[in-house]
């Protein structure tokens, strides 16, 4: 294989969807530099996807036990003829590891999609996929990457503790989306020498686009909030500062677009506080049609209690909306404070209301400068031509041909 070209393994827990522009962009650049990628994914969600990519899913879980039996025998009979090296070496990892010879075989069995390839790179797109096939790249002779994201740090680590133990000793190459991310994979084990690259999420600034107008123009205060309703998102405390504005006699409207296990808890919330008609869920919305939604809205209110980097407020910053967001995690790397938007404290009422008082009660002017700062960010630093020409470097790093080579000090 030609040293620039590389054959890069990505593993997904199903193929993107075409709201995660991020997985499209990059898969699509790496192709259209002459990379080949391999997508490997746990189950096929019939989505339609690109004729150049190619895609390969992991064998299914059977109910049947003959299904099951039969399944197994195929897979192992396929490996052990095509690649009976990989998995003797497959198996002495996972003995070194104190892996258990049923675990062994199961873990065969679920990762043989990905065991029948050859690659020079393999890249676990979230750290949770790399669960159970931490020896997977090494006994194809491939290096080993993983992209870390908020579930698999904020969220994942506080559920079962040390789960990333047997990861921390394999990998090669860790990509990030935010340095808070890093730092916090640093508390939970990560050692420090394992050489590093932030890349944060891009998009297409030209899906984006919003002419210049004022703000406000004597209408309601229109405030709006994109995510999945669950916990970690702070709605209630959206919600409850939605109260303190119509106590104010602040005019207003606040929409909410995602679905989620929230839904009922939440809409009782807004009935309690007699809001609904001032606060509007709008369920699910195509990923195409959110511009159309954000262009007729004035500020972006983003109340999560943690972020790893949220494209959402990326995206409404292309957009030359006034965000809002809490303090935490990848959103101060995101928002820059009273320059490209603001930051107040998480589960702070009071602070999002007060807030967006100051804000309807601002020179237009003040605005204005703020909205293009923030479109101005976007379009030079989170562009994604540049997210390609990052990753085309992640993978031609030389930095990584020997494990832990040194620490990228520069991104501490």
């Amino acid at each position: 294989m030609s040293t620039n070209k590389k054959r890069i393994g990505i593993v997904l827990p199903c193929q993107p969807g075409y709201s995660e522009t991020f997985f499209f962009s990059k898969i699509n650049g790496l192709i259209n530099n002459g990379h080949e990628v391999l997508l490997f994914i746990n189950s096929d969600n019939a989505l339609k996807y690109p004729d150049s990519w190619r895609l390969y899913i992991q064998p299914r879980i059977y109910n049947s036990y003959i299904l099951m039996i039969c399944s197994v025998c195929y897979q192992f009979l396929n490996l052990i003829f095509y690649n009976p090296n990989v998995i003797r070496k497959f198996l002495k990892l996972e003995k070194n590891d104190k892996v258990g010879f049923v675990k062994r075989l199961q873990h065969i069995y679920i990762n043989s999609h990905i065991l029948k390839h050859k690659l020079d790179w393999l890249h676990f797109g979230f750290a949770t996929t790399a669960i159970n096939r931490e020896n997977v790249a090494e006994a194809i002779g491939a290096k080993l990457a993983v992209s870390f994201r908020g579930y698999d740090i904020n969220l994942y680590p506080v559920k079962k503790k040390n789960v990333y133990t047997k990861l921390w000793k394999k990998v090669d190459y860790i990509h990030t989306i935010s340095n808070d991310l890093h730092k916090k994979a640093l508390h939970y084990g990560l050692p420090a020498d394992i050489p590093w690259k932030k890349i944060p999420p891009a998009l297409e600034f030209k899906q984006f686009y919003r002419s210049k107008r004022n703000f406000f123009d004597d209408n309601p205060v229109s405030i709006l909030t994109i995510g999945r309703l669950t916990w970690i998102k702070g709605y209630e405390y959206a919600i409850n500062a939605m109260k303190l504005l119509y106590d104010k006699g602040v005019p207003f409207t606040y929409t909410i677009i995602g679905a989620g296990e929230d839904w009922e808890r939440l809409n009782y919330a807004r009935h309690q506080l007699s809001l609904e008609d001032e606060v509007e869920f709008m369920g699910k919305v195509k990923h195409k049609d959110i511009p159309s939604v954000m262009r007729s809205c004035d500020i972006y209110l983003q109340p999560s209690l943690e972020e790893g980097f949220c494209n959402a407020v990326l995206e409404a910053q292309a957009m030359g909306m006034l965000c809002i967001c809490s303090d935490v995690g990848g959103l101060r790397e995101n928002i820059i404070h009273n320059q490209t938007g603001w930051l107040v404290p998480a589960r702070n009422p009071e602070a999002i209301a007060e807030k967006i008082i100051e804000l309807y009660s601002k020179p237009k002017e003040i605005l204005l400068s703020i909205s293009e700062n923030a479109r101005k960010r976007v379009r030079e630093e989170f562009n994604i031509n540049d997210q390609i020409q990052r990753f085309i470097h992640f993978y031609n790093g030389e930095s990584v041909l020997e494990k832990r080579l040194t620490v990228n000090k520069s991104e501490i």
